[in-house]
């Protein structure tokens, strides 16, 4: 067996870069998993080399509480928790946390490129100067076949995984390229994407997936503001495991009096935190803030960024310790008031005000992971 955990210092591992926000700092990984080691068996079966090796093991090491997150996993998958080196390009909620918190102040890292001036409010606009830089490095939206979008969870990974090696080929790239996926109702593309990431672990290495959900909810009510229908907002929970029966059952109950998942019905900020009771994985976001599907009650600029703010204070309200982030630096946004500059730096400061942390996405619905759902980049 190659065990790196005994080489490690206590006082280096707890002065990491990567645990200025974690927990529990001061604790030695051979205190909390006294197996992270990778199985002699799976170094000769996948043809891995010894700094792979070496890569592999530090990412075990480093989130030691998300191994608890995986092997649950495995078990409910029906395979054996000690593979859980086989998931080590899942993000886990602890590497979730942390990797946003390291980005938090860059929006650069979210955008594949810059859309031009003279059609900053047309989607898909956008360059790829980031892309080829190597800048780029995640998209925590996509959608998939399994609810509208138009991409198999194998083409989303494919995609990632050619981006991703050519960035540390080319780039030097010493983070992983992250994707998220976030189907709207449903968890069956996170189920295929875990299990394409178990049978093949090497492949993906230099990718990190996301295994979430977009959740349709219902806009709470918010003070101040009447809305002539029912409004909807959307709700992403991150780090999710797809077999896991209470929030699965809870997400397929959303839809199993409709069609398909795009007609789930609708559910709310307190349903969903009622059914995350004791489960200390999943992360609760709110999707695209600024776009909450409430502008034509609210035609006044000024009364519109009120409302979107009074939104994300309330997402904090309910949501209490399940609630981590806000899609702040989302890039899907289409017209030019979900654009406005002052709401959009609003939305921003707001989320930095109340502790929450921001992050971004394409919100890939179309052919490309470095798109949104428009076929314009098709004809450039």
């Amino acid at each position: 067996m190659l065990n790196i955990t005994s080489r490690l210092n206590p006082q280096t591992y707890t002065n990491h870069k990567h645990f200025q926000n974690i927990s529990f700092l001061g604790r030695h990984p051979r205190m909390v998993q006294p197996d992270l080691v990778i199985a002699d068996s799976f170094v000769k079966s996948e043809k891995i080399k010894k700094r792979d090796i070496s890569v592999l093991n530090k990412q075990l090491v480093l989130f030691p509480l998300d191994v608890a997150y995986k092997k649950n996993m495995l078990i409910n998958m029906g395979e054996n928790p000690k593979n859980v080196y086989r998931l080590a390009s899942v993000a886990g909620p602890q590497e979730f946390e942390n990797f946003l918190s390291q980005h938090n102040a860059d929006e650069d890292f979210y955008k594949p490129g810059n859309r031009p001036a003279a059609r900053i409010a047309d989607i898909d606009s956008h360059d790829m100067s980031n892309v080829q830089s190597g800048k780029y490095g995640a998209n925590l939206h996509i959608h998939s076949v399994h609810s509208d979008g138009h991409l198999t969870i194998s083409e989303i990974l494919d995609q990632a995984v050619e981006y991703a090696d050519k960035r540390v080929e080319k780039n030097g790239a010493k983070e992983p390229f992250y994707v998220a996926i976030t189907d709207h109702n449903t968890l069956e593309g996170s189920k295929e994407a875990l299990d394409l990431i178990y049978k093949n672990p090497q492949k993906y290495k230099n990718i990190k997936v996301v295994l979430g959900v977009e959740i349709s909810a219902k806009t709470p009510e918010i003070k101040g503001f009447q809305f002539k229908k029912p409004r909807t907002t959307h709700i992403l929970a991150m780090c999710v495991d797809p077999h896991e029966e209470v929030f699965g059952n809870y997400i397929k109950s959303l839809s199993e009096t409709s069609h398909t998942v795009m007609h789930a019905r609708y559910t709310t900020l307190e349903e969903i935190v009622e059914n995350l009771q004791g489960n200390k994985n999943v992360k609760l976001g709110l999707a695209h803030p600024a776009y909450p599907n409430m502008k034509d009650d609210l035609k006044s600029s000024s009364r519109y960024k009120a409302a979107v703010l009074e939104m994300i204070q309330q997402f904090q309200r309910v949501t209490k310790d399940k609630g981590l982030f806000v899609e702040g630096y989302y890039q899907g946004y289409k017209d030019e008031l979900s654009l406005d500059k002052k709401l959009l730096k609003l939305i921003k400061r707001y989320c930095d005000y109340l502790g929450l942390l921001k992050d971004g996405g394409m919100d890939t619905h179309f052919t490309s992971i470095f798109h949104s759902c428009s076929k314009w980049h098709l004809k450039k």
